[in-house]
């Protein structure tokens, strides 16, 4: 979704269930040869469900609060400066700040600017899971990551990655497993433009 409005929907695999996902970043990937995203980001939100098209449509332009069905991170990225992100959704899960970044809408433009995330616990297979955030693209960072879920470092963790898709100003939702394959990989087109600010939704549903 971008901006509210669905731009691709498809049929793929679950991701891993069972585990914990205990290297997660916002603005950065687990693999090392991956550059680290450039621009600004806000209201980074993660649900442990998948929210329907007429909750994404109704909420976006609202901030979130606590005590949201399905809520478990909420981060506004509008701190004071500080090494802290702090989390409003009332699990108290507040990540690291590595990098000067610079608030509101933290900047993400110095050599090693992201936000390292608690150990996500929560089951994001049987329920699904809806990630968003508020997105301002500064350049076209080649596979520049929004946000990324492991189980440890590399592209071998079970990773759900919400990434630009190389320097184009696609977007995509990958799912890798234990093996580094990727088995789903959603895209939509025109998603990240560069120097605007966009509204950025992915729910994933289980099929039942």
């Amino acid at each position: 979704y971008v901006d509210g409005v669905e731009q691709q929907s498809k049929r793929i695999h679950t991701p891993r269930a069972g585990i914990t996902r205990s290297s997660a970043f916002i603005g950065k990937s687990n693999w090392s040869d991956n550059k680290l995203f450039r621009g600004r980001m806000s209201e980074v939100r993660l649900f442990d469900r998948g929210r329907s098209a007429t909750e994404i449509l109704a909420g976006y332009c609202e901030p979130a609060v606590t005590g949201q069905a399905g809520l478990v991170r909420l981060y506004r990225l509008d701190d004071a400066q500080g090494t802290v992100a702090a989390d409003a959704s009332g699990s108290s899960a507040h990540g690291t700040i590595a990098g000067p970044l610079t608030r509101a809408g933290r900047l993400f433009d110095g050599p090693g600017d992201f936000a390292r995330l608690p150990t996500i616990d929560g089951d994001l297979s049987s329920g699904g899971f809806t990630l968003e955030a508020w997105v301002y693209s500064a350049e076209l960072v080649d596979w520049g990551r929004i946000v990324e879920l492991a189980t440890k470092p590399g592209l071998d963790g079970s990773n759900i990655s919400l990434s630009r898709v190389a320097s184009s100003d696609e977007i995509a939702l990958r799912f890798f497993d234990a093996s580094a394959v990727v088995i789903a990989d959603v895209r939509a087109a025109g998603a990240l433009p560069l120097h605007t600010w966009v509204h950025i939704a992915v729910s994933f549903k289980p099929m039942v």
